[in-house]
């Protein structure tokens, strides 16, 4: 998921925007763990 779609999505579709952010932050944080 690119930045500029949660730009594209409006208040109706937010949702997309967050899970994907979420995602990469749990992504970043499970490779943190298993350097770990």
């Amino acid at each position: 998921m690119k930045p500029r779609l949660c730009f594209n999505f409006r208040r109706r579709s937010i949702s997309p925007c967050y899970i994907s952010i979420s995602y990469l932050l749990v992504a970043k944080l499970f490779k943190l763990f298993k350097i770990h």
